[in-house]
């Protein structure tokens, strides 16, 4: 049974067995990260995890390479499509009201790290469309 492009739950993501593979099957775009709430439509930039504040208003320090990370540039490598979906949180036009948003699959393209202006490591990684609208890239 699989999940069809545009459609809403309002208690799950809808991610499926997120945790048991060494491949990110899913990724949640929430606007939890300042440099990823960048979302036009037709571009987007996937955040990693960690080292933020537990409000998760600040960078304390830089993010560890976890199974999150590493989840994203073993789907890249193996040519392994993910799961993009909105959170109703997310500040863009194409976030639901409430719930979560499927908006179909894409393969990964690129994985990389930046340091932001205070000097904290954060990893990245960027998707090509694979079935829907949007084309995601670096420079979102």
């Amino acid at each position: 049974m699989g999940v069809t492009v545009g459609s809403w739950d309002a208690w799950t993501d809808a991610t499926g067995n997120l945790f048991v593979r060494r491949t990110a099957r899913s990724v949640v775009l929430s606007g939890g990260y300042e440099e990823c709430k960048i979302d036009k439509g037709n571009k987007i930039r996937l955040c990693g995890e960690g080292g933020r504040s537990k409000d998760g208003k600040m960078q304390l320090k830089d993010e560890e390479y976890t199974y999150g990370h590493k989840a994203s540039q073993n789907a890249m490598r193996a040519g392994e499509p993910i799961r993009i979906i909105h959170r109703y949180k997310l500040d863009s036009k194409h976030a639901p009201r409430n719930g979560f948003h499927y908006d179909g699959s894409y393969i990964v393209i690129g994985c990389y790290e930046i340091h932001d202006e205070n000097g904290f490591g954060s990893f990245y990684s960027t998707s090509s469309c694979k079935s829907s609208r949007l084309f995601l890239d670096y420079n979102a």
